[in-house]
């Protein structure tokens, strides 16, 4: 038995890419043998890419027109078309992440959703982990992925399937006789143990980036989950204390597994650049990297952009990153003291 899945990706602002997460729930719902549905909202919602317009303007990149990407759409437009979809699709489960600035926009969506067709809905992503107790009282949603959703949404389409009975399902909070209820975590996934992405979900302008002045047909990868180091104002240790029972936040795939995904994916797609979207990429072994770099120079072949920490960068690195192809370093710059700041 196979159930049908609506995801909404609620991008109000136009910022657009593939996000990896929500890819891989996707992903794993349709490995289960569920029918999946995407409503992606980015270029309907906003006539440009508003981050990137801002970084234009102050001269942090180069311009590159992009004006046959969106088609801007008015409010009862968005909501009419976001119903319709619905209404054909006739979903079991109507699924989404949200982040907390997209959390309005979220929240008038599944709103009409659940007064028209009163349809499940669950909801996962980094601000539900991070306060879960406060996004379950939404009266418009029916439950919430604490921590990692790749386990916790096909086992609860299963027990959905079943009796109804989801108090055995990973990761979730969920509602019984107003009450609200918690099943508690399960440890972190092995890194290696994530399936490939299935792209074919999404509009293929999600996988453009600008860079340097031109658009590059892009690929999203992840080479790791989490952060090793406790800043306080980072989420990344929001998770560690939270979810401390999940174990360890800071996981890395091993160089196998993501050459072969890369490799994979980049012969279906022609990838003109990669996007690494780790928050640490180069916070692992030495002979790992080592070993990075050199298959990534002999079988990818292909320009890549990372994030770090500043600590990270060495002398030892920094040549390897270049001559593998590394085309650009994201570092942030953040502190919560006043003092650093000024």
């Amino acid at each position: 038995m196979s159930s049908k899945v609506m995801f909404l990706y609620p991008n109000h602002e136009g910022y657009f890419r593939a996000p990896v997460g929500l890819t891989l729930i996707m992903t794993v719902t349709e490995i289960a043998g569920h029918e999946v549905k995407l409503f992606d909202t980015t270029f309907m919602n906003v006539s440009e890419n508003k981050d990137d317009a801002v970084r234009v303007k102050s001269g942090q990149v180069k311009p590159v027109t992009m004006d046959n990407y969106f088609t801007k759409k008015s409010k009862e437009q968005i909501e009419n078309a976001w119903l319709d979809e619905i209404e054909k699709f006739s979903p079991d489960l109507i699924a989404t992440t949200i982040v907390e600035d997209s959390y309005e926009f979220a929240d008038r969506l599944l709103n009409i959703a659940k007064k028209k067709f009163n349809i499940p809905v669950v909801v996962g992503g980094s601000m539900p982990t991070v306060v879960p107790q406060v996004i379950i009282e939404n009266p418009n949603i029916d439950y919430v992925v604490e921590a990692e959703g790749e386990v916790a949404v096909p086992e609860l389409l299963a027990a959905m399937e079943k009796d109804g009975d989801v108090s055995k399902v990973p990761n979730l909070w969920y509602k019984k006789d107003k009450k609200v209820l918690k099943t508690g975590l399960v440890k972190y996934l092995n890194m290696d143990d994530i399936p490939d992405q299935r792209l074919h979900f999404w509009d293929s302008k999600q996988f453009t980036k600008p860079y340097c002045g031109k658009l590059y047909t892009t690929g999203f990868f992840e080479a790791s989950r989490g952060c090793m180091h406790k800043c306080h104002y980072c989420i990344n240790r929001a998770f560690q204390v939270f979810q401390e029972e999940s174990g360890k936040v800071r996981r890395n795939k091993s160089v196998n597994r993501i050459i072969e995904e890369v490799k994979a994916l980049h012969k279906k797609m022609n990838f003109g650049l990669i996007m690494f979207t780790d928050d640490n990429f180069l916070a692992r072994q030495p002979k790992e990297l080592d070993e990075l770099f050199d298959r990534w120079g002999k079988e990818i072949k292909v320009p890549y952009w990372i994030n770090t920490c500043i600590e990270t960068v060495n002398d030892r690195n920094l040549p390897q990153l270049k001559s593998s192809g590394c085309v650009g370093i994201g570092i942030g710059l953040e502190t919560g003291s006043d003092w650093v700041r000024q």
